[in-house]
Parts: structure tokens; C-alpha cells; sequence
């Protein structure tokens, strides 16, 4: 077998420049693969990051599923977790907080927002400032685009509202225009930006049907993430929202755990101790909650365009690679003839071509993984930015790397290569020597 491969190998050598296309075709497509899958991994990291830890949603959510139907929508703080329901919660978490990195309270609801002379219906997030910074990590501790976290703000009689809603609001930076940083996230430092008025009222009902208002001061502006909901997008602290609505209940709970793949285990148990007492509450991988609707449809439709990119990508490298390897059996029809009139059967001399396939695919796959590589690396330090989607601000597109792609990726050029090989060799070598010498 070695003395095969080292045929093959001198070979290749020989008919270098009749294999050329075959091994662009080759180099080409791992090339177009890698750094269509960089992409995509890139991008599915990207919305799985701002999800868990930007968003702070943790690895799922607990509360009342009644709050998404009609009836929620209408009178959300029915709905809400009560006192009681709050501490059977303090005695599930307990348990399992060998589990649970770190539980995070949260109250959604809409309220008006006005500076005076304008003003706008809003959507509010509120949740604790502490456990939300811990929820954000080190990379997202620092989430305004311009001002500051709420968490630098001891009073918490603040707010952060979305840049769209800071325009309506006549807040609006001071500085040059700021981008992101090459892996999405911001600059630790206060850019400054300026308001109307230092301070705008905040106003909702309450369950009583009462209309309540607080003056709270702007402290930054942030992303909201989406164009939609970056223009009525507002962030206050969950203790200042109690307050305004009146209320000692909780909205829903984002739990992070130490290890993610423990959440199944942690909502069947979670199922087990509420599912009598309190058959509404539920808890949801967030990817599954109407929260994660819209990653599951950009997840869904990126492995549907990739899968169709790379089926088109084959079938060109599977054509020009059959083609290159007919051409070439073609030109080497008497030295085939020779072979088989030394005793070499047609057996041997299939294998050898498929030897040479695999041979010349290495060569290509390593000379497409390196210009992958190179151009990766240029393309993450001159970062060039874009809009993903919906996301309201631009992001520098980033290229990622995935071993498990370029291992299956190297295994279908290998068995593609050397069963096309194998097919054009097929009837040639199938003929007899003397129709080979004779007629070739």
C-alpha cells in the first residue's frame, strides 16, 4: 500500500498543472465553507450572547404563562408572582442553589414616559440592578451606549431609555459618533450626551387603577437591540418599579446557571414542587419563550441558507472535480494500457487514481484552510460593521472558527474527490491493454 501512495504522490507531481482545477475546485470550496460557517457560528453566537447575559435572560425564565395570552396583556399584574408564590420560589432556589448562579427578579410592563413637551408610551425592564450586572458578566457590565449603567448610580432613581426613545426625548449625544468594539461590546467610559430636561416622569397604572409618577433622571442611553423596541425601550431598577406600581410582586424570574446543560433537570424539578399548587407558573428555556421567538426564526433561517449555500458549493466542486479527473484519464489512457500490460489489474489502478485524489484533495484542503485562516484573522482585526437583522445598531462582522466544520468539511472533499476518481477511471481501466495502447 505504501509503494501505491507513493505512486499516486509522484504522480500528482507529474500532472500537476492538468489537476490545477481540480485542486482550486477543491481549496475553493473549504475556503467558501469555512468562512461562510465562521460567519454563521459568529452570528449565532452573537444572538446567543445577547440573549443570555446582554438581555439578562439567563438560561430560562419562570413565571405565570397567563401573562402572554390576552388576558395578561390586558391586566398584566394580575398575574404577577405574589408573596406567597415569592417565597415557595426562595425555598425551590435554596435547594438547588448548588445549581443556580443567579436569580434575577423582573417586572415588564408599559408605562408614559415626558420630558415636559413630548411624551410616548413606553416598555419598561425593570430587575435588580446587582444581580442583573452579575447576570450581564464582565463583558456586558458596561451596557450604555452613551452616560452610565444604572449600577453606578447608588440612588437607583434613574433610568436608561434606548437611543430611539432619547431622540424623542431630546436626549441626545454630545460626542463623535461611537461604535462598538470588535466583539460587540462597549468602551468602559462615561461619553457624554445630553437632555432637555435632567429628569423625566415616569408614569403607569397601578392594579388599583391608580395613576402613578415618579421623576427619575436619565443616566444613559442604551441599545435596545432591536429597531422597534429601541424607540420605547426604558431599563430602571426593579425596587424603584415596585414603588411606582404600587406592588410587591414579581414579574418573572431569569434564572443562570453554573452549568446550562443542568436546566432541564432544574424545570422538570421545578415543574414537580409547583405544578399543584400553582399550575400556571412554568418555567421556559428562554429559546423557546416568545422572548427567544425571534432568534428561533434568524437560527432557523441561517441553517436553512447555509445548507443551501453549501449543497450549491458541492455540487460545483463534485462537477469540475469529475470533470478535471475525466480530462486527465483521458490523457493518461496508454500509460493505463502500459500498467495493465506490466500485470497491474484494473482493480490496482482504480485504487491508484483514487490515491491520487485523495492526494491532490489534501493539497487543497490545506492550501484552502491556510487562505481561510489568513483572511479570518484579517477580516476580525479590520473589523468591518453591518446590520445584523433587526439589531438597531451596526456590529463588526466577525469571522469564528469551527473545528467540527473543517473536520466534516475535509471528509467530504476526501470521499467526494476519491469516489469521483474512482467513477472516471471506471470504464477506462475496465478495457483491455491493447484497446488502451492502441486506441488512446
Amino acid at each position: 500500500m505504501i509503494y501505491l501512495f507513493r505512486l499516486a504522490y509522484r504522480n500528482v507531481l507529474r500532472h500537476f498543472r492538468q489537476s490545477t482545477a481540480a485542486l482550486l475546485s477543491v481549496s475553493a470550496t473549504l475556503f467558501c465553507v469555512m468562512m461562510f460557517e465562521g460567519y454563521v457560528q459568529n452570528v449565532k453566537s452573537l444572538y446567543w450572547t445577547s440573549h443570555r447575559h446582554r438581555s439578562m435572560l439567563g438560561d430560562f425564565l419562570i413565571e405565570d404563562e397567563r401573562t402572554h395570552q390576552a388576558v395578561g396583556r390586558k391586566e398584566p399584574w394580575l398575574y404577577w408572582m405574589d408573596e406567597a408564590a415569592q417565597a415557595k420560589m426562595n425555598d425551590f432556589l435554596q435547594t438547588h442553589h448548588q445549581d443556580i448562579d443567579v436569580v434575577l427578579r423582573n417586572l415588564s410592563f408599559q408605562g408614559m414616559i415626558s420630558n415636559g413637551r413630548v411624551s410616548a408610551v413606553t416598555f419598561v425592564r425593570a430587575f435588580d440592578l446587582k444581580a442583573g450586572d452579575q447576570m450581564r458578566g464582565p463583558l456586558w457590565h458596561w451596557n450604555a451606549f452613551y452616560g452610565k449603567p444604572l449600577l453606578e448610580d447608588s440612588q437607583e432613581q434613574s433610568l436608561l431609555i434606548g437611543k430611539g426613545l432619547g431622540r424623542n426625548m431630546d436626549c441626545l449625544p454630545t460626542g463623535p459618533k461611537f461604535r462598538v468594539r470588535a466583539d460587540g461590546t462597549y468602551p468602559p467610559d462615561e461619553r457624554a450626551f445630553q437632555c432637555y430636561r435632567d429628569d423625566l416622569q415616569m408614569s403607569a397604572f397601578t392594579e388599583s387603577a391608580q395613576l402613578n409618577a415618579l421623576s427619575l433622571k436619565v443616566d444613559g442611553l442604551v441599545d435596545g437591540g432591536y429597531q422597534d423596541l429601541d424607540n420605547r425601550y426604558v431599563q430602571m431598577s426593579f425596587r424603584q418599579a415596585q414603588v411606582l406600581l404600587n406592588t410587591k410582586k414579581v414579574g418573572f424570574y431569569t434564572i443562570m446557571l453554573k452549568d446550562p446543560n443542568h436546566a432541564e433537570k432544574l424545570i422538570s424539578d421545578f415543574e414537580t414542587k409547583f405544578g399543584a399548587d400553582y399550575p400556571h407558573l412554568k418555567a421556559t428555556r428562554w429559546q423557546k419563550h416568545a422572548l427567544g421567538e425571534l432568534y428561533r426564526n434568524i437560527m432557523e433561517l441561517l441553517s436553512i441558507f447555509r445548507n443551501f449555500v453549501v449543497i450549491v458549493i458541492l455540487v460545483i466542486t463534485v462537477l469540475s472535480v469529475l470533470n478535471t479527473f475525466i480530462k486527465l484519464v483521458r490523457e493518461r489512457t496508454r500509460e493505463i494500457g502500459l500498467l495493465q500490460s506490466l500485470g497491474f489489474t484494473s482493480a490496482w489502478i482504480q485504487k491508484l487514481f483514487f490515491a491520487e485524489a485523495l492526494i491532490l484533495s489534501s493539497f487543497g484542503i490545506v492550501a484552502g484552510g491556510a487562505l481561510a485562516l489568513v483572511v479570518g484573522l484579517l477580516v476580525n482585526t479590520f473589523p468591518i460593521y453591518y446590520r445584523a437583522g433587526l439589531l438597531s445598531e451596526p456590529v463588526p462582522l466577525h469571522i469564528g472558527y469551527s473545528g467540527m466544520a473543517l473536520l466534516w468539511t475535509s471528509l467530504g472533499l476526501l470521499i467526494l474527490a476519491g469516489v469521483t476518481a474512482w467513477i472516471s477511471s471506471k470504464r477506462t481501466t475496465e478495457k483491455n491493454a491493447i484497446e488502451n495502447l492502441i486506441f488512446s
